[in-house]
């Protein structure tokens, strides 16, 4: 009888999974969802749009103005364009992503003197979805984006890409996801109490919800140092890179500290929503030292590789986000990394992203 009984519950779950899926998928395909949601509730809390940033310092050089005026000149042919990316919006009100129809240039574009340290504040007193900021002195431009309609890689190739002509995040960053009924969602409930006996056994770090008690941590590392780690150890970039970060990241933290849960971005090509991505868990354990760590995460990598789409599905369908980013992922993790081309692109010195809204502890 008891095994009967958690049989029918676990059907009841995979309909009901799956009825939720096809709403979403195939009834409700205007309104926001899915990770999209979880933007757009905090925006409606909080009453102001969950704006993400990342600021391009391109190489000192006479020839900025030029770059500059060329940038302008490929915002502008963009910004022609009948559905152009960079008029997308969200209207709250109605949970629906809009139009814009009157954005012209001076409302997308801002100039600002040398010494106004507004270019890099994450907020925007007009509530506009997206601003770039200019400063001819210190040649930077810095991107004020609503998280809610793009996330960070469709930033990059809906508006950047255009702009400075870099290299877009192609098939190499992203997968492509396959939906089987029935088995997808018993892939789900797997990883579902997996999540759960990891939530139990995990402390998460401390937050700070006074921002006197806050502090912002500035990590830089050499692409060089990375490769020689990948070469000598003969490793994944993405391992050798996020080994490095744990040791930095366990540099500052308290000694009492004895582990850290990392959350691995793993993007999706989906046009259903606007945020698409999945969190693989990481953990690295302070006592470790940069080859086991390295041998640790691979191993972790190829065993949990199974929950990335469940995962996936799950933040999609149910609003699950919050609860898991804020107590069973210490820090977001994203392999990506900026790869120039022609055109502007190849005067770009150093390129910053900051994320205010990702609901972790870091």
């Amino acid at each position: 009888m008891i095994l009967a009984a958690i049989l029918c519950i676990h059907l009841l779950v995979i309909f009901m999974l799956m009825t939720i899926r096809f709403w979403i998928h195939r009834m409700d395909k205007k309104m926001v969802r899915g990770s999209d949601l979880h933007m757009a509730k905090w925006a409606i809390k909080t009453k102001r749009r969950a704006y993400s940033s990342f600021h391009m310092r391109f190489a000192r050089s006479d020839n900025f103005p030029q770059t500059l005026q060329e940038m302008q000149k490929n915002l502008l042919a963009e910004l022609e364009k009948p559905q152009s990316n960079l008029k997308r919006d969200v209207d709250l009100n109605i949970l629906q992503y809009v139009w814009r129809t009157d954005l012209s240039m001076e409302e997308l574009v801002e100039f600002y003197d040398l010494n106004d340290n507004t270019i890099f504040a994450i907020e925007d007193r007009k509530q506009r979805p997206l601003i770039f900021r200019i400063n001819m002195q210190r040649q930077t431009i810095c991107v004020l984006f609503d998280h809610t309609v793009w996330d960070g890689i469709r930033i990059v190739n809906e508006t950047i890409v255009p702009m400075i002509d870099c290299k877009p995040f192609d098939s190499r960053w992203l997968i492509k996801p396959r939906y089987t009924p029935v088995l997808s969602e018993m892939l789900q409930l797997y990883t579902s109490y997996v999540m759960l006996v990891r939530w139990f056994t995990h402390k998460p770090m401390q937050t700070f919800s006074e921002e006197s008690k806050q502090r912002v941590y500035v990590h830089r590392m050499q692409v060089i140092d990375v490769k020689n780690i990948k070469n000598k150890l003969g490793c994944k970039f993405s391992s050798a890179l996020l080994a490095l970060w744990a040791r930095q990241l366990f540099a500052w933290s308290h000694s009492d500290r004895t582990s850290i849960r990392f959350g691995l971005i793993v993007g999706f090509q989906v046009g259903r929503f606007r945020n698409n991505y999945s969190i693989l868990s990481i953990d690295v354990k302070r006592n470790w030292g940069t080859e086991e760590t390295i041998r640790q995460v691979e191993k972790q990598m190829s065993r949990r590789a199974l929950e990335i789409f469940p995962l996936y599905e799950l933040i999609n369908n149910i609003e699950v986000q919050t609860l898991f980013k804020r107590s069973m992922v210490d820090v977001l993790f994203s392999p990506a990394f900026f790869e120039r081309e022609e055109g502007p692109s190849r005067s770009i010195s150093d390129l910053s992203m900051i994320n205010l809204t990702s609901t972790c502890p870091v």
